[in-house]
């Protein structure tokens, strides 16, 4: 099921409109509701703010008992807390600020988004999360990535060798993306024999993507700005097509 009404809070809110998924959102100023919709039904937040000029959580969203997801600035996501929204499942996070998730447990969340930003988190207060896109700056951040038993589909980076993919072996993944890297073979791949998903973007060392033939449940498989040293990537890409999986090379 999709969102229905999400609030879009700023101090300099626009006009009103519908998403492409239908979801209906509504521009507000900032720590105010809109009055064409009841509190009931808005399932949604957006903070616009991307000056982070605002520290703390708008009083008006302890009257919101159904928001399921939250973008947020980076910079912002302090102000966040599992009290104030008990059934938060998707999390957006934009900017490039380096942040620690704010504490948890986070009972409900599934979704996790942040292709920028650098975030800290403890996976023991995720218990359930499935779906996350990450960057990683230390080999603890990595390791605590490794222990999000649910997660299903991850898009993470930078990848530099096979030692961040071993990381994640013990994940039931069925889908990966790696963001940017140097690695150099796919060969690590093959912990994951339901990978139905795989994408590689701005990945510019694969020399070697030879896993992927013997990856039997594969589905998809996507190169974007990836370098095709000697044609490696052209040819895997023909071979995959040849057996009816759904590829892109750009």
């Amino acid at each position: 099921m999709g969102y229905r009404h999400a609030i879009v809070m700023s101090d300099k809110p626009g006009v009103s409109s519908t998403r492409s998924d239908g979801c209906r959102l509504h521009e507000v100023r900032w720590n105010e509701l809109p009055v064409d919709v009841a509190a009931a039904e808005i399932d949604g937040v957006i903070f616009d703010d991307p000056r982070a000029t605002h520290t703390e959580l708008p009083s008006v969203i302890a009257t919101l008992p159904n928001v399921r997801w939250v973008s947020i600035e980076a910079r912002s996501i302090a102000m966040l807390t599992p009290s104030a929204l008990p059934r938060l499942a998707d999390l957006v996070i934009s900017g490039t600020t380096d942040v620690v998730m704010p504490k948890g447990p986070w009972p409900e969340l599934r979704m996790l988004r942040a292709r920028e930003a650098k975030v800290k988190l403890r996976a023991d207060e995720l218990p359930v999360l499935e779906s996350a896109e990450l960057r990683v700056k230390t080999k603890a951040d990595l390791s605590e990535v490794g222990r999000l038993r649910r997660l299903r589909a991850l898009r993470i980076g930078p990848v530099r060798a096979d030692a961040t993919v071993a990381a994640l072996a013990e994940l039931p993944l069925t889908s990966l993306h790696f963001e940017r890297g140097t690695i150099a073979e796919l060969d690590g791949l093959l912990r994951w024999p339901k990978l139905e998903t795989f994408g590689a973007f701005r990945c510019t060392g694969l020399k070697n993507v030879d896993a992927l033939s013997k990856l039997k449940a594969l589905r998809s498989v996507v190169f974007v700005g990836c370098r095709d040293h000697g044609g490696v990537l052209s040819k895997a890409v023909t071979k995959l097509r040849a057996r009816g999986i759904d590829t892109e090379l750009s």
